[in-house]
C-alpha cells in the first residue's frame, strides 16, 4: 500500500495508485505524489521533499489571483478572465545572477585608455565637426504635431480627478453609504406594509432618498476602478456588478418617485408590490457587495 499526498492543497491517501481527482481541491492525479511505501518501508526522499520540476506559478493579469499547477486555468475564479489573461510568475530561483562579463570588459578600456594617454600624439587630431542645426522652418514644422496630438486641457483634469479617486479610494468609500442605509429602508418598508403604518413609510422613504443620491458617485467610481484597476475587461463578475448596480439605481428611483406620487402606498393594495421591489434592490446590493469582497479578498482566500 502507497501512500499519495496532492502538492497542492495537502490532501493525503493511501492506495496502489494515485486517486483520478483530488476530492479536496478538484486537481487531476498528475498533482500527486508518492510520499511512503510499505514495500520500501522508509519514505520516498525524493518525491516527498520536492514537488515536480513541471510545477508552475500563474498570476491573473487583471485581479491578482495565484494558482499552481502545469497550465494556467481555463478561468479566474475570482474575476472570471479566460486564460489567456494568466502569466506565468518568476520563482526566486528562476532569477539568474547579473553576469560578471560586463564589469569585467570594462577593465580592459580602462587599461587601453591608460596607455593611449602614455603614447606620445603621433598623429594629428581631426577637428571636431560643428553639429548641424535643423533650419528654422523644420524645427517649426516639428513642434507642431505635439501641440495637435496633445490631450486637450479638460481630459488632463478628468484624467487627474479619476486618479486621485482610484487612489484615495472614492469607490469602497462611496459604496458603504447605499450599502449601510438601504437595509434601514428596507426594515422600514416592511414594518410599514406589516402594520400598514404610514410614519415607518416615510422614515423608510427618506432613507431611500439618500440612497439614490449616493448611486451617482457610486457607480461613476465603480466604473473608473474597473478601467483603472482592473484594465476594463468585461467578465462575468464585472458585468454581474455592474448590472447590480444598475438595478438598486432604477430601483431606487421608481420607488421615490411611486412614494411622491402616491404617499400612502404603504397602507394600500399595492403595498406588496412597493415591498417586493425594496426586496429586488436589496438583493441586487447584497450581490454587488460579495463579489465586490471576492475580488477584494481574493489573495486571503487563494
Amino acid at each position: 500500500m502507497k501512500t499519495w499526498k496532492c502538492t497542492v492543497c495537502g490532501y493525503i491517501q493511501r492506495s496502489e495508485e494515485p486517486p483520478e481527482k483530488c476530492p479536496v481541491c478538484g486537481v487531476d492525479r498528475s498533482m500527486f505524489i508518492e510520499i511512503f511505501s510499505e514495500s520500501a518501508g522508509e519514505p520516498e526522499p525524493k518525491s516527498a521533499i520536492s514537488e515536480p520540476e513541471s510545477l508552475k506559478t500563474w498570476e491573473c493579469t487583471v485581479c491578482a489571483y495565484t494558482e499552481t499547477g502545469n497550465t494556467p486555468p481555463d478561468e479566474c475564479p475570482v474575476c472570471g478572465s479566460d486564460r489567456s489573461k494568466f502569466e506565468e510568475t518568476l520563482q526566486e530561483s528562476d532569477e539568474q545572477p547579473e553576469p560578471e562579463s560586463a564589469s569585467i570588459k570594462e577593465k580592459p578600456d580602462v587599461a587601453d585608455s591608460a596607455s593611449a594617454e602614455m603614447k606620445p600624439d603621433t598623429q594629428e587630431k581631426p577637428e571636431p565637426a560643428e553639429p548641424e542645426s535643423a533650419p528654422a522652418e523644420i524645427k517649426a514644422d516639428t513642434q507642431e504635431p505635439v501641440k495637435q496630438t496633445g490631450k486637450p486641457i479638460y481630459l488632463n483634469i478628468y484624467d487627474k480627478i479619476t486618479g486621485l479617486m482610484t487612489k484615495y479610494h472614492i469607490h469602497p468609500i462611496s459604496v458603504h453609504t447605499p450599502n449601510g442605509v438601504l437595509p434601514a429602508a428596507v426594515i422600514f418598508v416592511f414594518l410599514a406594509v406589516i402594520f400598514q403604518a404610514a410614519s415607518f413609510g416615510e422614515a423608510a422613504f427618506y432613507n431611500l432618498v439618500f440612497v439614490l443620491l449616493s448611486m451617482p458617485l457610486v457607480l461613476f467610481s465603480g466604473y473608473n476602478d474597473w478601467k483603472r484597476i482592473y484594465g476594463g475587461n468585461l467578465t462575468s463578475v464585472f458585468y454581474t456588478k455592474m448590472v447590480c448596480g444598475g438595478v438598486v439605481f432604477f430601483t431606487s428611483l421608481i420607488l421615490v418617485i411611486w412614494y411622491i406620487i402616491n404617499p400612502d402606498v404603504v397602507t394600500t393594495g399595492s403595498r406588496w408590490a412597493f415591498l417586493f421591489i425594496h426586496l429586488i434592490m436589496l438583493a441586487a446590493a447584497g450581490i454587488a457587495g460579495h463579489l465586490g469582497g471576492k475580488l477584494v479578498f481574493a489573495h486571503r482566500e487563494n
